[in-house]
């Protein structure tokens, strides 16, 4: 309990220092994390990646369920919660750096495609250019097979930014699934869940 009140007071924190780039006032709660990472082959996964692990609240649950032999990556931008997560999963193969350079990172270290990228990123305050970079790296180091998981507040998701990612997750990815409101987070969330991306032309 005590972690979860410190950590919500970082994220206040932190959301009123940088807003356009945490997104998130408070950490996901457990019925969001849930969500994410429901129904996305964790449990079997020999290839998984975390964008934007922020706390580490997702980050606990990708490790309880996911294989001893499953490679995992995390990469977060903050210099702040690095740290809090080099604290916390001394063991966690985490890279302080840009999600949207995530293909280089997998070249870097020879990794196999992804069966699942879970990701944390407030997509909804990204511009165009950001929102594709990012989709861009991810189509290329996902498998065929595998899939894309991300959430989206439910007032951003019906703002413009919202709208244009939702349609750039629909050009990417044959199937695109949105959950049912989850209100007992917040803010009430929704999560998007992609698999089988497209070819590229």
């Amino acid at each position: 309990m005590a972690n979860q009140i410190t950590d919500y007071l970082r994220f206040v924190l932190r959301f009123c220092l940088r807003p356009n780039v945490l997104g998130a006032i408070a950490p996901s709660s457990r019925y969001l994390v849930a969500e994410l990472t429901r129904d996305v082959g964790i449990e079997t996964a020999k290839s998984l990646a975390e964008l934007g692990p922020g706390t580490g609240v997702v980050t606990e649950r990708i490790i309880d369920k996911m294989k001893n032999q499953c490679s995992f990556i995390a990469v977060e931008k903050d210099e702040h919660w690095v740290r809090l997560l080099d604290k916390r999963y001394a063991d966690l193969d985490l890279i302080h750096g840009d999600a949207a350079q995530l293909d280089e990172y997998v070249q870097a270290r020879g990794l196999k495609p992804f069966d699942a990228v879970i990701c944390g990123l407030p997509f909804t305050v990204f511009d165009e250019d950001l929102q594709r970079s990012i989709l861009d790296a991810v189509a290329k180091t996902i498998a065929g097979h595998g899939f894309f998981t991300t959430f989206a507040y439910v007032h951003g998701r019906e703002m413009p930014a919202g709208k244009r990612f939702h349609r750039l997750l629909e050009s990417y990815f044959n199937q695109v699934e949105v959950s049912q409101v989850i209100w007992r987070n917040t803010p009430p969330a929704v999560v998007y869940r992609a698999c089988s991306v497209k070819a590229s032309d």
